[in-house]
């Protein structure tokens, strides 16, 4: 009887906390590495031997530099969530004859809070710890140094964010798995992607150039009500 009076209390709190107003808006920053992958393979960044066969190399012109993102999240409810952002990527090149290039994507994300499944937060006292999975997809436009040329590009993003909160205005994000896929790109990252000597755009859609980039951030909460809906 004690068990059960006390999971039904339990529940009552769970219920009570989900209907008390929260707030649904934050601000996302993060900084971290743009890591190329080319045949399956992390970009090591050395040049290719001359006279050796780009295509069978496993070593690539570029290798990870710096990448940043800010972006708006609105929660719908305690699970789902939307977030629009900006991203930059610069991948500098290890060989004076190919130029560098910088990406920005304009993207749209659906979020899904793995609250459910993490010990509960209440309003007294609110978990600590909070996962965010996400995936979506947008429009990548790249910038190559000494070159008028831009690639218009169509991305795709997959990639989980594990929060810890500091209080109730801002949290710490640490994004491990972060996958960006760029489909129609002109200039791959890699000698092993022949799809811009071949001009075949059905393939250079099914031979999509990948990168990761780890990164960590702060996300900053929005509202009038003392908690964001992150920690319920």
């Amino acid at each position: 009887m004690f068990v059960f009076f006390s999971a039904e209390v339990h529940a009552q709190r769970r219920v009570l906390s989900d209907q008390l107003p929260a707030n649904r808006w934050s601000l996302d920053v993060k900084y971290g590495l743009g890591i190329p992958f080319a045949g399956g393979k992390i970009n090591n960044g050395e040049n290719t031997p001359e006279g050796e066969n780009p295509n069978s190399s496993q070593k690539y012109h570029y290798y990870s530099t710096s990448s940043y993102s800010i972006g708006t999240r609105y929660m719908i409810s305690r699970d789902i969530g939307l977030r629009t952002n900006y991203s930059h990527h610069y991948f500098s090149s290890t060989n004076e004859a190919v130029p560098s290039i910088g990406t920005h994507t304009l993207g749209l994300e659906g979020i899904y809070s793995f609250s459910k499944l993490l010990p509960e937060g209440r309003i007294s006292r609110p978990r600590k710890w909070n996962i965010l999975g996400f995936i979506g997809g947008g429009y990548t436009f790249g910038t190559h140094n000494n070159s008028e040329s831009t690639d218009q590009i169509i991305s795709g993003v997959i990639g989980a964010t594990l929060q810890y909160r500091l209080n109730n205005s801002i949290a710490l994000s640490l994004e491990p798995v972060t996958f960006q896929f760029n489909s129609f790109q002109d200039k791959p990252f890699s000698h092993d992607n022949e799809t811009e000597s071949s001009g075949n755009k059905f393939e250079r859609l099914l031979k999509p150039e990948a990168f990761w980039y780890p990164s960590v951030g702060i996300q900053v909460y929005f509202g009038k009500w003392r908690q964001h809906v992150d920690w319920r």
